[in-house]
């Protein structure tokens, strides 16, 4: 499939998932409220730490092995085997844990039942697969069953959820789409694989240990934060949190998307020994995520007031300047997400990307503990901030000294000094106009018309000429 067919399909993707927490998370927060969204985030927050064990880093490890093997179905069906026989047993080991763990933390006693029906969802993680699909780049697979569930979930909420009494419905159902998520997956392996319980730990050991320590540190600073705000304060504070760090995760895959569809040909390139093709890839990657994290993170920094209203609504008043805390993190992790994922990792440096994450682990376990109990749900923010700065800054350091790859700045100024006439329009205009969405309208409308003529004018951006282009080309044609 095309490059252009899978950025096609991904973008779908991404709008489906950028667009989903935007639908229904409007709805639950003024249904269910604070402390029942809190109570969720709570029990998903600890359900995927379990998950991510369980994985052993295969999802990565598989999307990098299998693009290399892609074209040798033999090779690819018994390393396939031999991923999911480790995940598999890993998630029968990471069960039995789980429910050590129910029985001897009494925080978890409040909610004991959605804690124990949460442990399917861990027994059966191996069923994800889509490191599977996206490694022979079958994103059409991947895209479309996305969403057809999300439409299917988004029905059943609107019409099962109506009061703070039904939130055992609302949990029911986000575990019952990731439940057919997956074994949709298993479903259209059957003819693709063919099946066989293999075990080869040994092969597998030394990348796979290395990318799950990795993962695992990671995970520290992404899951814990919310754990350890649920541990030290009640649902209510979470519920904030959750509300902010929803906001955020809407956006980011936006910035992260051309990423996941450039990796499988990094992995080739590499295979290849074209190291300019590989390049500039690179180039190309970090300079749509400028192109694209720059004004979202702005847009999310500005308005923070007006999208926790639209968002979450009045209950959730105290998420606004969490959410100003974390929206510059757009940026941040963004970068760090191609320092990791399509630098380090592509290129088998596992190590540096694992001293990286645990100097992150450190530093999120240490200030989510000194901030979180007299800052609450902005402490557990600026933890996360601080934590993804450092976290950058130590991959920047070793793409930097250990690799030939230099990470090009230019983007970034140009879309910072292209984004001016934005602020100025926020600020000359946020009080003139009392109605939210015409502020909202005019004053993103004017900032983000100005940020793409001047980049296209001043500093006659790539991609903007791509789709000015592409327009002229598609007119012509009519």
């Amino acid at each position: 499939m095309s490059l252009i067919k899978n950025y096609f399909y991904n973008t779908l993707l991404l709008v489906t998932n950028v667009l989903y927490p935007l639908i229904t998370f409007p709805y639950i927060a003024r249904v269910i409220g604070p402390e029942g969204t809190g109570k969720l985030a709570f029990i998903m927050s600890i359900v995927q730490y379990f998950v991510i064990v369980a994985a052993l880093g295969i999802p990565a490890y598989g999307v990098r092995e299998i693009a290399r093997l892609r074209d040798n179905k033999e090779k690819r069906d018994k390393l396939f085997n031999e991923l999911v026989t480790i995940n598999i047993i890993n998630s029968v080991v990471l069960s039995f844990f789980y429910l050590l763990l129910l029985f001897l933390v009494p925080k978890l006693e409040v909610d004991f039942k959605y804690f124990l029906i949460s442990i399917l969802f861990v027994l059966f993680s191996f069923t994800n697969v889509d490191w599977f699909f996206t490694g022979i780049e079958e994103f059409r697979l991947i895209t479309i069953r996305n969403v057809i569930v999300k439409l299917l979930s988004i029905v059943l909420l609107f019409i099962f959820v109506n009061s703070k009494a039904d939130f055992g419905i609302y949990f029911g159902l986000t575990f019952l789409g990731l439940f057919i998520n997956n074994f949709i997956n298993f479903y259209y392996l059957k003819d693709k694989i063919k099946f066989s319980f293999t075990i080869n730990y040994s092969l597998h050991s030394k990348p796979l240990l290395l990318l799950f320590a990795t993962i695992f540190a990671t995970s520290i600073y992404v899951l814990m934060d919310t754990i350890i705000l649920g541990f030290l304060t009640n649902s209510l504070y979470v519920g904030y949190y959750n509300a902010s760090m929803r906001l955020y995760k809407a956006a980011l895959p936006i910035v992260t998307s051309l990423g996941v569809v450039m990796l499988p040909r990094m992995s080739i390139a590499l295979e290849k020994n074209d190291m300019p093709e590989y390049n500039k890839l690179i180039e190309k990657s970090i300079s749509f995520h400028f192109f694209v994290s720059l004004p979202i993170s702005l847009f999310i920094g500005l308005f923070s007031s007006e999208l926790i209203m639209l968002f979450a609504g009045k209950q959730f008043i105290a998420s606004i300047p969490t959410t100003q805390i974390l929206a510059p993190l757009i940026i941040i992790v963004g970068l760090s997400n191609i320092l990791i994922l399509q630098i380090l990792n592509t290129m088998r440096m596992e190590k540096y990307m694992l001293f990286s994450v645990l100097i992150g682990s450190i530093t999120s376990l240490v200030f989510n503990f000194i901030l979180i109990p007299f800052l609450y749900q902005n402490g557990a923010a600026w933890a996360t901030f601080i934590t993804e700065v450092v976290v950058c800054l130590m991959l920047g350091y070793y793409v930097f000294f250990k690799t030939s790859i230099r990470i090009c700045l230019t983007a970034f100024w140009q879309g910072s000094i292209s984004l001016i006439p934005f602020i100025f329009f926020y600020f000359l205009f946020h009080d003139f106009f009392l109605n939210m969405f015409l502020r909202l309208g005019i004053i993103s409308i004017l900032g983000m018309t100005f940020y793409i003529l001047i980049l296209h004018k001043l500093f006659k951006n790539e991609f903007i000429i791509a789709m000015y282009n592409l327009y002229l080309f598609k007119f012509r044609l009519r």
